[in-house]
């Protein structure tokens, strides 16, 4: 049985980490601003908003069907120059995702060199592989369908990353 004490500091910490995951995004810029142009010295609330695309599966199960749809990811590099640097995944979850927030995950990114990647959740926001939601359509609406979108999505950004790289120093080794 926890004591009152411990309930009330257990009650206080609940507390305090509503009030943190409410909290608006850290104002880390990473635009540059200019004189005179008092909206860019305001904290943006997003690293990104440039929407990128990927081909999904739309049954990662059937091996006859073979339909797709478009997902919607967004990435943000400002920090990440190291092939070989780290990848963090944000996974938006089971809601529109408008963008990559400016917040403590942007931080943690600039501390380690990394790049920020978040894929649009399937059937949320821009991501939904039907124009009507129909019972019959929203069989592909699964955890384990969400779960292997996540894992194609990793295999694509990953060879992605690479090919990127690869390209990037063919490019410069040609140059000098």
């Amino acid at each position: 049985m926890v004591s009152r004490a411990g309930f009330a500091s257990l009650l206080g910490a609940s507390f305090l980490l509503l009030l943190l995951r409410s909290a608006e995004p850290l104002g880390f810029n990473h635009r540059p601003t200019t004189a005179g142009d008092e909206l860019s010295a305001a904290p943006s609330r997003y690293l990104t908003r440039e929407e990128r695309w990927m081909s999904q599966r739309l049954d990662h199960f059937s091996p006859t069907d073979h339909r797709q749809f478009k997902q919607r990811y967004f990435e943000f590099l400002d920090y990440h120059d190291d092939p070989t640097g780290p990848v963090f995944l944000r996974i938006c979850g089971e809601s529109s995702c408008d963008g990559l927030p400016n917040d403590y995950l942007a931080v943690i990114a600039k501390k380690f060199g990394a790049a920020v990647v978040t894929p649009e959740h399937r059937y949320y926001g821009k991501s939904s592989p039907f124009d009507s939601l129909t019972t019959d359509n929203l069989r592909f609406l699964s955890s384990k369908q969400a779960l292997f979108d996540l894992a194609v999505f990793r295999q694509h950004y990953q060879v992605g990353r690479v090919t990127l790289y690869r390209i990037r120093s063919v490019h410069m080794n040609c140059v000098v």
